[in-house]
């Protein structure tokens, strides 16, 4: 399997190298590189990627942030890896109250990010550190065990959605959508979508 991959990140010396190492990843295929809001938006739109890396910081303001943000809002199916020179504690929380589900810094090996990437397009976190996690799991409307795309179903299904109602809201099938409420209701320990609807009711997810 191939995923597609969006780079945002405003250094253009790192974005282009890492674009050249990543077309001996077989795994992953580059689709577009953008350096600011706008062009990460409209690449977004265009290609429709799996997941993208994105650097919080551009232009020296927190544009990165606002893609992840924005993207959601338009319901595009994708996942987000943050990419940053820095690992304050606001930066993390930033990433996650935007909806990242990973976050690495750039000192980090580059197969670590390949392996960060991987686990992100597949539904799981990464954190980089211990504290990074610690931070992400304290977000209110996160869960340890739910991976981000699980969340997102489950919302919906709080709001009265049906399965195939989620799918063509999420670009997914319904197949798919029956898998994650499967995996829900195993990592909540719970019998019935039911009572998964008022176990994120009562948890404020």
């Amino acid at each position: 399997m191939q995923w597609k991959m969006l780079l945002v990140d405003d250094h253009i010396l790192f974005r282009q190298t890492l674009e050249l190492a990543l077309r001996l990843a077989p795994d992953f295929q580059v689709v577009g590189a953008a350096g600011n809001l706008h062009e990460a938006l409209q690449l977004a739109g265009q290609h429709q990627p799996d997941i993208a890396l994105v650097d919080l910081n551009l232009d020296g303001t927190l544009e990165g942030y606002e893609f992840i943000r924005l993207a959601r809002t338009r319901q595009l199916a994708m996942q987000y890896l943050v990419v940053t020179m820095y690992d304050h504690d606001e930066y993390v929380l930033h990433a996650a109250m935007a909806g990242a589900t990973g976050f690495i810094t750039k000192n980090m090996p580059y197969e670590d990010l390949l392996n960060a990437a991987r686990k992100v397009c597949q539904g799981k976190t990464y954190f980089a550190t211990p504290r990074a996690r610690e931070i992400w799991n304290q977000v209110p409307g996160r869960h340890p065990l739910l991976s981000q795309r699980e969340l997102e179903v489950l919302h919906l299904l709080v709001e009265g959605e049906k399965d195939q109602e989620i799918a063509e809201k999420l670009f997914l099938s319904v197949k798919t959508i029956e898998v994650h409420k499967s995996n829900i209701k195993k990592k909540l320990g719970i019998a019935s979508t039911r009572q998964a609807i008022k176990f994120a009711l009562e948890n404020k997810l």
